[in-house]
């Protein structure tokens, strides 16, 4: 299975990390990381997490 994003969304995701950088020297990367470790475990379970609203899913710490 492959993670795919929406244009909008990388850009936001990227939008944001900038942001956090600028707060915090290394808070950008860190959040980036971890993104894609939330990536990996949905994409590795994709089943694990609850569902929110029709076939939707949120990732549970």
């Amino acid at each position: 299975m492959v993670a795919s994003f929406h244009d909008l969304a990388k850009v936001e995701l990227n939008e944001a990390a900038l942001y956090y950088e600028a707060e915090s020297s290394g808070l950008g990367a860190a959040f980036l990381a971890e993104a894609e470790r939330s990536v990996a475990a949905i994409l590795e379970y994709p089943e694990s997490s609850p569902i929110v609203r029709g076939s939707v899913r949120r990732r549970a710490r």
